[in-house]
């Protein structure tokens, strides 16, 4: 363990706590729940982070990225999938669904040395290097978050409630720090 995995850990803390506030808020709506979703995904990712730069071996951090990502690449629906539950825009629930297929149609490709070539040792750790399937889950993830950034300041210029406004102001800056 040295100094460099202590901001992902407490990252991975925050978005654990987050994660269990938003189950135990879960009964109160859907976006609770993938509100929750994210921060576990969140949580993965920093803890992924957090034991690459104590990591010994490349082989075992490159199979630890490689199983973090199987899961990283549900991200591509869930913030789309968070964004239309929020605004009320159902009628982008079937781009949704196709997220979602594209997402579970990542996962064996995760896998795959196309997807993270290999892994490079750094001063603060072990990091994998991307492969050109990983550029591809990325223009689907920033698709993904463009689209939900879309529906965001759409509902925002729409909305007439200052709650609802300040809300949706919430969301974009978390969107943004993120």
């Amino acid at each position: 363990m040295n100094i460099f995995c202590v901001p992902p850990l407490l990252s991975a803390i925050v978005l654990f706590t987050l994660f269990l506030m938003g189950i135990m808020k879960a009964r109160a709506s859907r976006a609770n729940i993938l509100f929750a979703f994210i921060c576990l995904i969140g949580c993965l990712l920093n803890t992924d982070k957090a034991i690459l730069t104590g990591a010994l071996h490349p082989l075992t951090a490159l199979r630890l990225s490689r199983i973090d990502h199987a899961f990283l690449v549900f991200v591509i629906p869930l913030y789309l999938h968070f964004a239309v539950i929020v605004t009320g825009y159902r009628k982008w629930l079937p781009v949704v669904k196709i997220f979602y297929g594209v997402a579970i149609l990542f996962i064996p490709l995760t896998q795959h040395s196309l997807y993270l070539i290999g892994i490079k040792q750094f001063f603060f750790g072990y990091f994998a290097l991307s492969g050109p399937l990983f550029y591809i889950f990325g223009t689907f993830s920033s698709a993904s978050i463009l689209l939900s950034i879309f529906l965001f300041i759409k509902n925002l210029k729409e909305e007439k409630v200052s709650i609802k406004k300040t809300r949706i102001k919430y969301i974009l800056l978390s969107f943004g720090l993120a």
